[in-house]
């Protein structure tokens, strides 16, 4: 995966939440999202929540 790739995932995953939500991206990923594309990893870290949770 690469930043292109996460930021498409980010924005499916925002485009099904159906109320407000926070989510915390961590590791690899949000490296990934800073441009630092060799801190790559299979899995990508990330936490959601919503105050209706």
């Amino acid at each position: 995966m690469d930043q292109a790739s996460l930021q498409q995932l980010l924005a499916v995953i925002d485009s099904k939440l159906e109320s407000e939500a926070t989510m915390v991206v961590y590791g690899s990923s949000a490296f990934m999202l800073l441009g630092e594309e060799t801190r790559t990893s299979l899995d990508q870290d990330m936490a959601l929540w919503s105050a209706e949770s």
